[in-house]
């Protein structure tokens, strides 16, 4: 059995937001992808996607966060990053900020 070893530097808060990606023209993704983002910290998100998706290390993404609450002209949240790491078996991956 391995043991998990937790590789991140900074403090993180667990929080559930809808959040929507598309890859970059030319890489292996390019509809759009649904996730949610599971935790957060200051360097970095955690976000686990609804159907399978490859992702490369170093990979640059924007990430389209949905408000909590709709109000009328509110555009989503742009997050800027690449990612850091991603695990086909959690469908799961990390974004570091850019």
């Amino acid at each position: 059995m391995q043991e998990y070893s937790d590789r991140r530097q900074c403090k993180r808060r667990q929080i559930n937001r809808v959040v929507s990606f598309q890859c970059p023209d030319g890489s292996a993704c390019v509809d759009w992808h649904i996730g949610r983002i599971e935790d957060v910290g200051s360097g970095g998100l955690r976000i686990k996607v609804q159907r399978s998706v490859i992702l490369n290390p170093g990979q640059p993404l924007t990430i389209l966060c949905l408000q909590e609450v709709e109000s009328a002209g509110q555009e989503p949240v742009r997050i800027l990053g690449r990612v850091a790491w991603q695990d086909a078996d959690t469908q799961c991956f990390g974004l570091e900020y850019l």
